[in-house]
């Protein structure tokens, strides 16, 4: 991933620790060894991934997560029934904002002071999308 150009990986992370770290939900194997992250079509075994619920009925993503090869993916329930076998679901109410934690833990740099000695990473909030009516 390009990412890794720029700042400094802390990975590996087993999905069990990042599940614990972040309060998800593991469904599958907690040891599986993620080293980074990716998006559903470039990840492999040892990626972790992400699945926007509101992209649930987006067919294009909706087989992306059909067949991804991710080591893990933070998604919701109803998403995680739709994963391939072998791949792990970590359940989040928020799959977005877990996702942006879980980067904040593989990437502490790309967070400037948001990761600084005394914020602990439960302090960071990532608010829902605001929808229009």
């Amino acid at each position: 991933m390009p990412t890794s150009h720029y700042f400094i990986n802390a990975g590996p992370f087993k999905a069990g620790v990042l599940a614990d770290k972040l309060g998800l939900t593991v469904q599958g194997n907690a040891d599986v060894k993620l080293s980074d992250v990716a998006v559903l079509q470039e990840a492999t075994a040892s990626h972790l991934s992400f699945y926007n619920t509101g992209l649930l009925n987006n067919t294009k993503y909706q087989e992306n997560l059909k067949q991804t090869q991710a080591g893990a993916v933070i998604c919701n329930a109803e998403a995680a029934a739709l994963l391939p076998k072998g791949v792990t679901a970590l359940v989040a109410d928020n799959p977005h904002a877990a996702y942006a934690k879980a980067w904040a833990m593989f990437y502490p740099d790309s967070m400037g002071s948001v990761t600084q000695p005394g914020v602990h990473l439960s302090l960071i909030h990532i608010s829902e999308p605001t929808r229009r009516t």
